[in-house]
């Protein structure tokens, strides 16, 4: 699968010298958790079942995704504006999380109703996923400026849409 292929290429990217900055850093593991996530359910659950045009293209719609923060991580650069990188990330970490619980989804209605094991882990997932949610912060388009972004990190206080 292709996806995979691009788990690890952004796992080798994130995992070398090339980023160097803490705010990179800090959004590659927001995204490597998701990976971890995606991950757990590609080994868990889709050996057990036959995917279907729906699962493929969700799959297909992740893939590109990954890709797209690959390319942003990667190209990242002292002259690129911290705003514009935020909001860039922010955006594709959001698109992930909602494709890894579409995968779920689209799992779960797969799977007999014996595979309690596969169900399991989609609640696993979902579960972990709705967490990661709640505990980060919000995208920050509306901030007028990269200090009030880190106040609002720094303080814990989410703006909510």
């Amino acid at each position: 699968m292709s996806i995979i292929n691009s788990i690890s290429n952004f796992r080798a990217l994130f995992s070398s010298n090339i980023v160097e900055t803490e705010l990179v850093k800090r959004y590659g593991r927001k995204i490597d958790e998701i990976l971890d996530l995606l991950k757990m359910v590609i080994d868990g659950v889709l050996a057990q079942i036959t995917p279907d045009d729906k699962l493929l293209h969700v799959l297909e719609e992740l893939d590109r995704t990954i890709n797209e923060a690959l390319e942003l991580v990667g190209s990242w650069d002292w002259m690129m504006s911290k705003i514009y990188f935020v909001t860039q990330v922010e955006s594709l970490i959001t698109k992930m999380q909602k494709y890894v619980l579409e995968v779920c989804q689209v799992v779960n209605s797969l799977m007999l109703p014996s595979e309690t094991n596969c169900i399991s882990v989609y609640f696993e997932v979902t579960t972990s996923l709705l967490s990661y949610q709640c505990h980060s912060f919000d995208m920050v388009s509306s901030s007028n400026d990269w200090a009030s972004c880190n106040f609002r990190k720094q303080s814990n206080f989410t703006v909510r849409k």
